[in-house]
């Protein structure tokens, strides 16, 4: 009879210690997962970072071409300019900036890109140092905002650049040829 009763006992202790050697089994595997997950959303962020600045580098090129007729952004900008068909962004007026910023995702659907560069999204908007609305004023500053989603990290550049103005012959005021510069990068 007395044997029977160390059989119970240890049988008991024999479940404790499984049950002890499943809890540290599932803790591990708990651990091990979190991890994962955290090298996962950091990739992400790196990936989403790496994005937007070369996006944004790109589109620092763009700017600095001159505008000669061709199809670059900086063309668009100076004949939206020259029509004075896009309000400046001073921020005073309600509903301002559905007009004032000009937002546009770039096409890259249909390619694997998605996958390594996320989803692009790009907003700019003109503003002078003096809070004026001219859009001739050789003190205005354009405001890139680029923002790079990859699996829900996000990153955003926003770079200022200024008109690229340059001094041409006969004539005393230094003229704009659709040519930006970067003046900063927050």
């Amino acid at each position: 009879m007395n044997n029977r009763k160390n059989q119970g006992y240890t049988m008991i202790i024999v479940m404790c210690l499984m049950f002890l050697f499943m809890a540290l089994a599932l803790s591990m595997l708990f651990s091990s997962a979190v991890l994962l997950a955290r090298a996962e959303r950091a990739a992400a962020q790196k990936q989403s970072r790496a994005s937007a600045i070369s996006f944004a580098e790109w589109m620092g090129g763009e700017l600095a071409k001159e505008a000669e007729g061709a199809d670059l952004i900086s063309d668009h900008i100076k004949k939206r300019f020259d029509e004075k068909s896009w309000p400046a962004f001073t921020g005073d007026f309600e509903h301002e900036a559905e007009v004032a910023i000009l937002t546009f995702t770039p096409d890259i659907s249909g390619t694997s890109a998605v996958e390594e560069l996320g989803e692009m999204e790009v907003k700019m908007y003109w503003e002078t140092e003096d809070g004026g609305t001219d859009p001739e004023d050789p003190q205005v500053d354009l405001v890139v905002t680029v923002k790079a989603v990859v699996r829900e990290e996000k990153f955003l550049v926003t770079t200022r650049y200024s008109k690229k103005l340059e001094q041409a012959e006969g004539e005393a005021e230094p003229i704009w040829n659709g040519a930006w510069y970067v003046r900063g990068r927050e």
